[in-house]
């Protein structure tokens, strides 16, 4: 959900889950519906069945004129030991209403997202994320620990300088602490021991920037950069950075801010190379930078160099129709 290389709403980068999607099409709203099985946190390496968690999330999109779009996302993780909460399956926006109703413990977040075309050439867009909120606190500047958010801002730069097929892209994100965090296990913004946003969790700024290159029709060369600044947690502490931490377990009520804990850089540079042999058929070529430095020496893994080559097969559903 979303239009950046990151979503802080709903990524792809997580493992794969079972999912109902509904999509409404009425005028210029575009509502989707998405009901999500899930995998809770699970440490035990046998054979035994891993418990279940549960999402809905509600996406509406509205396309304001032919440049600007809006949309507005709730999302609620939960589990029960018996099943999908059926009042859940409500295909209206805003569950706040329901959660009340139920008297439950379920995380519930709300987001807003918008893409603006101009210049025909140039893409704005962004999201921001609500997890927690309290405006006193905010306003007297107390640093409490849950007002969770986080933002993302973007641009994308087509055929840059007038050079056709050159396209540049720039992204901004920044996510406070203890963001996507809960209670419980069942509640936090996670799917089989992995994000279900973005990659880092919570309390981090990142910078991305990516070029490429399309030429020949059936060539691409991409270079992926990314910088990111992160607040670490240790063994025995709990700043915000690690969301499947129980939120119950944070350090201070407040004088929270975001990189809190032990600061860590990280740079990490991927250069692909992809070529269409024939109809459908790629070679994949790609190699990637990784280093960390940190406050701690335990967190500052070797430099790490990965050469990566693959072969694909693209069929659209046209094709497999016929």
């Amino acid at each position: 959900i979303g239009n950046g290389v990151r979503s802080l709403v709903l990524s792809d980068q997580s493992n794969s889950y079972l999912f109902l999607r509904l999509q409404t099409q009425v005028w210029k709203l575009h509502y989707q519906n998405l009901f999500m099985e899930l995998t809770d946190q699970f440490s035990q390496a046998n054979d035994s069945l891993l418990t279940k968690k549960y999402a809905a999330i509600h996406h509406l999109s509205f396309n304001v004129n032919k440049w600007l779009n809006i949309g507005l996302t709730e999302t609620v993780t939960f589990g029960r030991t018996n099943g999908f909460e059926l009042q859940y399956l409500n295909p209206v926006i805003f569950y706040r209403a329901v959660e009340y109703h139920l008297g439950s413990p379920d995380n519930v977040m709300l987001a807003a997202d918008w893409k603006a075309n101009f210049l025909r050439r140039f893409s704005f867009y962004g999201q921001f994320v609500l997890d927690e909120f309290n405006f006193g606190e905010l306003k007297n500047n107390t640093g409490w620990w849950a007002n969770k958010y986080g933002y993302q801002l973007g641009l994308k730069y087509m055929d840059v300088a007038g050079i056709s097929n050159i396209d540049w892209q720039i992204e901004y994100n920044s996510v406070m602490p203890y963001t996507y965090a809960h209670a419980t296990t069942a509640g936090n913004f996670t799917h089989y021991n992995q994000p279900l946003a973005h990659p880092l969790g919570a309390n981090f700024n990142e910078l991305l920037n990516v070029v490429q290159y399309r030429f020949k029709r059936n060539a691409l060369l991409k270079l992926n950069l990314m910088y990111a600044q992160q607040g670490l947690d240790s063994d025995t502490t709990n700043w915000g950075s690690n969301i499947f931490l129980l939120n119950t377990t944070h350090q201070q009520d407040y004088n929270n801010k975001l990189l809190q804990g032990i600061k860590a850089n990280t740079l990490l540079a991927d250069l692909s190379f992809s070529y269409m042999y024939k109809h459908g058929l790629w070679f994949d070529l790609s190699y990637t930078y990784r280093t960390q430095t940190s406050q701690n020496p335990i967190f500052d893994p070797q430099t790490t160099h990965y050469f990566g080559g693959g072969v694909r097969l693209n069929i659209n559903r046209k094709e497999l129709l016929l």
